[in-house]
């Protein structure tokens, strides 16, 4: 089972109504890219500074699967997005959850550099290019996975 919290960047505590829409848009998120039987942690992280990351970007994804101590395997997935407004967060989320999704079916290295078994190399050597097939479904399948989070009401989960 996937877990998901979301916090500030260094672990502060971020808006209640913020932290929970968010949490429950992942979990709608997960569900959708069918990502139930992974078990491990979505940590979703806001700075408090305004604006988009480095100017321009939405949000990253990164994730890594560790052993624990009882022996089993799990994925951390760290998502971070840009503190720009609710809306704009959560049409991020479903691109970063996309990202999330490849790794975790192991579509896309953790690395970043392998794409379904095929290795990608960028000129500049730091793979990323929004031409990448990651990026490509990415942007392709965001927008709806989002319309179908604001379709069906926008708060999936939420207690009443």
């Amino acid at each position: 089972m996937l877990l998901f919290d979301a916090t500030g960047t260094k672990g502060g505590a971020l808006p209640r109504k913020l932290q929970d829409d968010l949490v429950q848009a992942a979990y709608y998120y997960a569900k959708q890219l069918k990502l139930n039987r992974f078990n491990g942690i979505v940590n979703i992280k806001v700075p408090r500074k305004k604006g988009y990351i480095d100017g321009a970007v939405g949000g990253y994804c990164s994730a890594d699967r560790f052993e624990h101590q009882d022996g089993n395997k799990y994925w951390q997935v760290d998502i971070d997005l840009a503190n720009v407004t609710k809306v704009e967060m959560i049409q991020n989320l479903a691109h970063e959850m996309i990202h999330a999704k490849q790794f975790l079916k192991k579509e896309l290295s953790t690395h970043m550099d392998t794409w379904k078994g095929i290795k990608f190399e960028t000129e500049d050597g730091t793979g990323f290019n929004l031409d990448s097939p990651w990026e490509v479904e990415a942007y392709s399948s965001e927008n709806e996975l989002y319309e179908n989070y604001i379709n069906d009401g926008g708060h999936y989960g939420r207690r009443k």
